[in-house]
């Protein structure tokens, strides 16, 4: 090798090295808003096990922002198990959820432990899942996400019936919806007949 290749490979980890450690003596606070912009798998994925302090960091004081759709299927139960555990230790609650796959919806809201910790929920994005599973998510009497929920995102939800799009419609616009500041949805259309609600905004 080169001299001069030889350097510039030096001057190119010196610049790694010197990026990481700047983002380390970042305060709390300006990591915290870095996190932010990470679901919760990615995050983990990305920052857990660095060092103590990022482990602290997302252990117990960052956000958790759940999109299903971000972890591997050979890796979703594992996620799951790990998930559990960390949720246990900090007793925090996720403010986002998101999936648009019904399989791994169904999964995790067949366990009660994670509908328990769905009570705190402020967002929600669902796409491509049945009318009647975003019924029960939502308007589960255990979890009560009604209750909280500030922002909903329903697109292309599966529509079999017209009355329980109507049923979902209704109860969205009722004054159960506390908190409820956006609500968007559409419906894929009902089979044999149309359901009526193909678009809505709030």
């Amino acid at each position: 090798m080169s001299e001069r290749k030889r350097q510039k490979r030096n001057n190119d980890n010196e610049k790694k090295s010197i990026t990481i450690t700047k983002f380390e003596q970042f305060p709390n606070e300006l990591l915290l808003i870095c996190f932010d912009y990470f679901d919760y798998y990615g995050l983990c994925q990305s920052f857990f096990g660095l060092n103590q302090r990022f482990d602290q960091l997302i252990t117990y004081e960052s956000k958790i922002h759940m999109d299903l759709e971000s972890i591997p299927e050979q890796y979703f139960l594992t996620y799951c198990i790990q998930f559990h555990h960390l949720v246990m230790k900090s007793g925090k609650f996720p403010l986002s959820f998101q999936t648009n796959d019904q399989y791994r919806l169904d999964l995790m809201f067949a366990d009660y432990f994670f509908k328990d910790k769905f009570s705190k929920l402020k967002s929600l994005t669902l796409q491509n899942i049945k009318v009647d599973s975003v019924y029960e998510f939502i308007f589960d009497k255990d979890t009560k996400l009604y209750e909280n929920l500030q922002r909903i995102n329903l697109m292309n939800i599966e529509c079999e019936k017209s009355n329980s799009a109507n049923l979902l419609t209704y109860n969205l616009i009722s004054p159960k919806m506390k908190s409820l500041t956006y609500l968007n949805m559409n419906f894929q259309p009902c089979s044999p007949c149309k359901c009526g609600y193909n678009n809505g905004m709030m």
